[in-house]
């Protein structure tokens, strides 16, 4: 015999049947069991409210009540029990019994009969409340007649238990695995699985998800999933439930200040709305601004897409994009009419605008006499209103800008004032 001592407190109240409440307080033997049996030192401790599956189990209270010679006085009759020697508490429990939070063993009157003991039937039941019991006065002296009565006792003391095989099947609580994040973008999904079984039901927040009867199951809608498993035993378990949340997706928009399209040369200002950070995808072409911020100023060279990521902080992110098309059609090509070169930085060259999208340009410069007195291939704002070294005259210059290797070309005149 093993000896298992840990009860706290174990109540009887006999009236042709004793209530047993055994309280676990934590669990050995089998790994994932809900409740077992504890060898603590003080008794034997099975768990309210939990299964717990045995074969052969005895409990055997280490001491006896002493009951002898007791009266049961009920009002003013009174009757007597004869005169046992002792009672002793030996329960000997059918195989199998199962344990599930308040129990209740049926005795026979002839069982509290001197040693005698009996083979018991464990029954789900809940302890009537106090109040649903008789109370006697347990008093001393003897009355002839005898009368079926109620005894109440409480106890504290060791309890032995003998022949005891835990069957840890039937009572493990099936694990539920995610292959992914439970926390997802609206349109995304997530695959629930759990352990082999005979069968298996989903449940979503408490209610049958129709047709979902694998070992496995895909979830895209937010809600508690727990499964139901039938085992090789034909016991049925349910798992903890699993929280998924569906996040919807923000809803983010672009605006160009300028539409999409635009001359070689423009600049256009983006914007996007929609909660959240913002991450834009552009290589270059940023001339204000940072690419985390809501709103920037590019200048495309090209037909350009413009993306943005827009993540809402809950493990949610969308892209938006836009296209910007550029036209080359020079009307970004502007040539400045005035020169003053008198070195305060303003005006002392010649500047033609957006001439840098144009490196295979050609410039020629006239004065009034048709003479050409300034000529460069590839101009890139370098003319300062001088002619081999010197610093041409006061006048009007005239000058003619050619594009596409000649086949285009824009025509105007420069002012060279001196102050």
């Amino acid at each position: 015999m093993n000896t298992l001592n840990s009860v706290d407190t174990v109540i009887f109240k006999m009236r042709n049947l004793i209530i047993i409440l055994l309280f676990i307080l934590s669990s050995v033997m089998c790994t994932q069991l809900r409740a077992q049996l504890k060898a603590d030192g003080n008794g034997v401790y099975i768990k309210s409210g939990t299964p717990f599956f045995t074969d052969g189990l005895s409990l055997i209270p280490s001491a006896d009540l002493e009951l002898k010679n007791l009266t049961i006085v009920r009002g003013n009759s009174s009757v007597s029990w004869p005169q046992y020697n002792s009672i002793t508490r030996i329960y000997h429990f059918s195989s199998p019994i199962v344990f599930r939070g308040t129990m209740a063993l049926n005795f026979l009157n002839s069982e509290l009969n001197g040693n005698k003991a009996s083979s018991l039937n464990v029954a789900y039941t809940n302890i009537p409340q106090s109040n649903n019991y008789k109370e006697y006065l347990l008093a001393s002296g003897s009355i002839s007649n005898t009368y079926d009565g109620y005894v109440s006792q409480l106890f504290s003391d060791p309890v032995n238990v003998s022949d005891v095989t835990a069957v840890c099947s039937g009572f493990i609580i099936p694990p539920v695995a995610a292959n992914g994040s439970t926390t997802f973008c609206k349109g995304g999904s997530v695959e629930l699985s759990t352990v082999a079984a005979s069968s298996w039901q989903w449940y979503r927040n408490g209610i049958v998800v129709p047709g979902a009867t694998q070992k496995a199951l895909v979830v895209s809608e937010s809600g508690e999933y727990a499964v139901q498993t039938v085992l090789a035993n034909g016991i049925s378990t349910v798992s903890d439930p699993v929280t998924v949340n569906v996040v919807p997706a923000p809803v983010v928009k672009i605006k160009s200040d300028k539409g999409d399209k635009i001359s070689l040369g423009d600049q256009v200002t983006l914007s996007v709305s929609g909660e959240g950070t913002y991450l834009w995808d552009v290589s270059e072409g940023i001339i204000s601004g940072q690419n985390t911020d809501s709103s920037i100023v590019v200048r495309p060279v090209k037909n350009t897409t413009y993306k943005v990521i827009v993540s809402n902080g809950t493990a949610c992110s969308v892209v938006e994009s836009i296209v910007i098309n550029v036209m080359d059609d020079y009307k970004m090509l502007v040539p400045n009419n005035m020169v003053t070169p008198n070195g305060d930085g303003v005006n002392d060259v010649w500047v033609v605008k957006n001439i840098d999208l144009y490196p295979n340009n050609e410039v020629k410069i006239f004065d009034r006499a048709g003479r050409v007195i300034y000529y460069k291939n590839g101009y890139n704002n370098e003319w300062d209103a001088t002619f081999n070294g010197a610093q041409v005259p006061e006048d009007t210059y005239y000058y003619v800008l050619y594009f596409d290797s000649g086949k285009n070309k824009l025509t105007g005149f420069i002012s060279v004032v001196k102050e």
